[in-house]
């Protein structure tokens, strides 16, 4: 047998050999994820059965009362003779009480026939009687009663059918709804993170039932271990009574707009399957992001690094101190809470923050502060005349600005005058915040309303002016001159576009960056949007929720190509090349791509079974590849001879 086989057979079975040896390792094997899930009882969960109605009658029967004749227990005659002899058992029976028996009847004495005196009369012998009884006979573990609670109990019987039982009631038989499938959401024993089953479908919790080949939506929330953060969430969709996984694994998506939500459609197609959740984690490396509003007039803000740091180590802020400004004008937060700072060091304030119990791989650091007023004059005297501001809230104007306006329609006249000026989230005007609703449906955010109340007195004589009291005959709702009311926007509304303020000032108005017929505008200046108006009263300030595009300079022109260029004639002198060292940058990223490669084979390692497994299979491949070796040399020593 051996004799015969040719050199190119055996070459064959020595690569194929080798072929599967190098395959070896791939064979593809069940994983840690494998749960043992048992199971379930014949008793399916109670979502998985439909009830049916149906509805027992009461069934009346009424048996009339019957009667029987009085007979003597001598024989009767009908006639004087021994053939009409009354037959007692077939004479027709009476149809009621006191009946008599027609006719002369007679009774023998002796050999003679004698008349009967008495008639025969007939008598009750049952009395009509009443019975009751349902239209279905009750079977034992058939029919379910439907309790208050909308729960099902099984029953162990119907009432008596009597003339007190009603005349129907409802009952219900049980049977498997093969449309529903029961679903059951469970944390992985191989996974690291907590995971709480969160809702399936329109359900809370971990359980349900839910339709049978219709995807499903599953929310679970997922917390990652100590240090760690989630890089994916996957399920396995398994069938419970076989312990067998049905489909593919699944990959969960974060919901957005929370912090550890995640979601994944589930399409169950048998009755009773367990949703299995695992993660994978890897460390976390948490990031500073400086998001500052603080005024230029409080100081500056800058992080002394923004290289990511593990959990547990500082990040420090240094604040810059603008001249006249103090520590209490800065207000510093990190993960919802504020941060205190260090006593001024030549100006700067230092922050230190702590990373402990930070969870996100972003943390987000906020400064913000400015000056009363923006740091901007509140009171202004000048050459007899008096100007105040009383600001509450995002808003400051400058008293001299208020001066000027309250002067600019007065002819030269003395004035004393007053502005309030507060924000607040919400208006008492209801045409402004019914308008502001109507912008809202049409896609636009509300930044909040501005209230703005002048208040002027004038004299022609200097500081005679009548104290403002904030009377209405004192108050001035159309000006001579724009007004510049700042408003500092709410962190949501910065960078944002579309702004524009809506004011009710008799009728609904828009003002908007480009200058009305009044000169009235808006102008927005990072997180300050400065109204410039004249007609006062209560405004809104709205916005398109689209992030700006920032502004990118022009390219610089690439230069045109001279049209007679001078040919340049080619040096006839080879040139060497020289050889080109790999640079340090290389060999990082050389090096990185190592990492990165033995991190993965490090992922996909095979496990303990693997290795079992993989062993086999390379002991069977080597034992062939050695086979066809020795019978190569076989046939080679037998052509030698």
């Amino acid at each position: 047998m051996v004799r015969g086989l040719k050199k190119k057979l055996l070459i064959g079975l020595l690569s194929a050999a080798v072929v599967g040896t190098s395959l070896a390792p791939s064979v593809p094997l069940v994983g840690s994820f494998a749960q043992e899930v048992k199971a379930t009882d014949s008793e399916l969960p109670e979502g998985m059965y439909k009830y049916t109605k149906i509805e027992v009658k009461k069934e009346h029967t009424t048996t009339p009362a019957t009667y029987k004749w009085k007979f003597p227990e001598f024989a009767v005659y009908t006639a004087a003779n021994d053939n009409a002899e009354l037959n007692k058992e077939t004479y027709q029976k009476p149809t009621a009480a006191n009946q008599k028996i027609p006719g002369t009847l007679y009774k023998k004495v002796g050999s003679e026939f004698v008349e009967l005196q008495e008639d025969i009369s007939s008598e009750e012998d049952q009395p009509a009687s009443e019975t009751y009884s349902w239209d279905h006979k009750f079977k034992e573990n058939t029919y379910y009663k439907l309790e208050t609670n909308g729960n099902y109990s099984l029953m162990t019987g119907f009432q008596e059918a009597n003339a007190e039982a009603p005349e129907k009631f409802d009952v219900y038989t049980k049977e498997k709804d093969n449309t529903k499938s029961s679903v059951t959401v469970e944390e992985a024993t191989d996974t690291a993170s907590t995971v709480k089953p969160k809702s399936i479908g329109s359900t809370n919790g971990s359980t349900a039932t839910i339709d049978k080949n219709k995807a499903t939506k599953i929310t679970v929330d997922v917390e990652a271990s100590a240090g760690k953060v989630i890089k994916s969430v996957v399920a396995k969709v398994i069938n419970a009574a076989t312990n067998k996984q049905i489909g593919s694994d699944i990959t969960a998506t974060k919901v957005d707009g929370t912090e550890n939500t995640y979601e994944l459609l589930v399409t169950a197609t048998e009755d009773t399957v367990k949703v299995l959740i695992s993660t994978e984690e890897e460390d976390l490396l948490i990031t500073p992001k400086l998001s500052s509003t603080l005024s230029s007039k409080v100081g500056t803000a800058e992080l002394t690094s923004t290289s990511a740091v593990k959990p547990g180590k500082k990040i420090e802020l240094k604040v810059t101190l603008a001249e006249g400004a103090t520590k209490a004008n800065v207000t510093v937060k990190a993960a919802g809470k504020v941060i205190g700072g260090s006593d001024p060091d030549d100006g700067v304030v230092t922050y230190s923050i702590d990373t402990t119990d930070v969870k996100d791989e972003e943390l987000e650091i906020e400064v913000s502060g400015r000056l009363d007023n923006d740091g901007l004059e509140k009171e202004k005297t000048d050459k007899g005349s008096t100007a105040t501001v009383v600001n509450a809230g995002d808003a400051a104007a400058d008293a001299n600005d208020v001066l000027d306006v309250a002067k600019s329609d007065q002819d030269g006249k003395y004035v004393n005058a007053k502005l309030n000026i507060s924000t607040s989230d919400d208006t008492e005007t209801k045409a402004l915040k019914s308008e502001v609703a109507l912008a809202e449906k049409s896609g636009l955010k509300l930044a909040g309303y501005i209230s703005v109340d002048f208040f002027r007195t004038v004299s022609d004589t200097p500081g005679a002016a009548v104290t403002i009291t904030g009377a209405e005959n004192q108050k001035v709702t159309k000006l001579g001159a724009p007004l510049a009311v700042k408003y500092f926007l709410p962190k949501a509304a910065i960078g944002k576009t579309g702004y524009k303020a809506i004011r009710f000032h008799d009728t609904i108005g828009e003002i908007t960056t480009t200058p009305n017929a009044d000169g009235e505008y808006i102008e927005v200046k990072g997180n300050e949007l400065i109204l410039h108006v004249k007609l006062l009263s209560d405004f809104a300030v709205v916005y398109n929720d689209t992030d700006a595009t920032p502004d990118v300079p022009d390219p610089d022109p690439v230069p045109k190509p001279d049209p007679d260029p001078t040919p340049v004639k080619p040096d006839p002198t080879p040139v060497k090349p020289n050889p080109v060292k790999p640079s340090s940058d290389t060999g990082t990223k050389a090096a990185k791509a190592t990492t990165s490669t033995k991190k993965s084979s490090k992922t996909s390692s095979p496990k303990t079974a693997d290795y079992a497994v993989n062993s086999l299979l390379a002991l069977l491949t080597g034992a062939a590849g050695l086979f066809g070796i020795t019978l190569i040399n076989k046939k080679r020593k037998e052509d030698e001879e």
